[in-house]
């Protein structure tokens, strides 16, 4: 019998101990599934080891896999922990909850950047390791009898690495009292706030119907205004350009998403801001 539980793989990730978190306090009934480490889940949650995985019961209504192998550089070719995260284990996860809804967080670096405005039904890319995982990733999810794919642009908050550029330039804030970009600060960037990329989680897990949705923010920001709205919560801070920067600018259209989940994006990026800082800034 199908019961009213959720499964969230990945119970210690950011986004993971995050939609946990959230399922709890919306009084959700949730367990979690971690890998090695613990310090980030719930006291009040049971959770179990992934090796335990095979021993679960086929009787959640909904898995979330928010398991991913992500390298620190992007261009990383395929590779053995990659695929064992990215792939395997959603083979795995897949095969042992075939009565469950599987809610798979993919990634917008499955997308051909050349492309001016990305959507849900963009050309993908095959240069890099992370991006052919998720991609082949979404095709074992894609036949499962129930499926909700929803690819995810750069995720921040509170709990976030510290390695990532918004946590880079509010810690150079603190430490430096200067901000330094590379060429002149007008790359775009999408940053979608933890909190809501849960509610697109929670949103999809919820439809009847299978589908693939694009879960960014309503718009992108320059690396410039980045550094404005963190140069606002110190006292003076200067912001310097050097070098060049030749990567793209990403722009996102998702209005199918938007209007197939009935969502709405709930922590604006100067709120979202503003809530990051605080959070770094007790860390020093």
């Amino acid at each position: 019998m199908i019961t009213n539980t959720s499964l969230v793989i990945g119970a210690n990730s950011f986004l993971g101990s995050h939609l946990i978190k959230t399922l709890y306090d919306q009084s959700e009934s949730v367990e979690g599934v971690y890998h090695v480490k613990k310090d980030r889940l719930h006291t009040k949650v049971t959770h179990h080891a992934v090796a335990s995985l095979h021993n679960l019961p086929d009787t959640y209504r909904t898995v979330y896999l928010v398991s991913a192998c992500i390298p620190e550089d992007m261009n990383i070719v395929y590779s053995e922990a990659i695929h064992n995260v990215n792939v395997h284990l959603v083979q795995k996860v897949c095969s042992y909850f075939k009565r469950a809804k599987i809610v798979f967080v993919s990634s917008v670096s499955v997308y051909d950047p050349s492309t001016l405005i990305l959507n849900e039904s963009s050309s993908l890319q095959f240069n890099t390791g992370y991006a052919i995982s998720k991609i082949w990733a979404e095709t074992i999810v894609k036949n499962h009898k129930n499926f909700a794919i929803v690819r995810f642009s750069s995720l921040y908050g509170e709990g976030m690495k510290l390695t990532t550029f918004l946590p880079n330039i509010i810690k150079s804030a603190i430490t430096n009292k200067r901000i330094t970009l590379y060429g002149d600060g007008s790359r775009a960037q999408n940053y979608l706030h933890v909190l809501d990329a849960v509610s697109y989680l929670i949103a999809s897990g919820k439809q009847l119907t299978s589908n693939l949705y694009l879960g960014v923010a309503s718009t992108s920001v320059s690396n410039l205004e980045a550094a404005k709205q963190v140069a606002l919560f110190f006292d003076n801070i200067s912001i310097q350009f050097e070098g060049k920067d030749i990567s793209p600018s990403y722009i996102y259209n998702n209005n199918k998403t938007v209007q197939s989940l009935n969502i709405e994006q709930t922590v604006p990026f100067k709120k979202g801001i503003a809530s990051l800082v605080t959070w770094i800034k007790k860390q020093y």
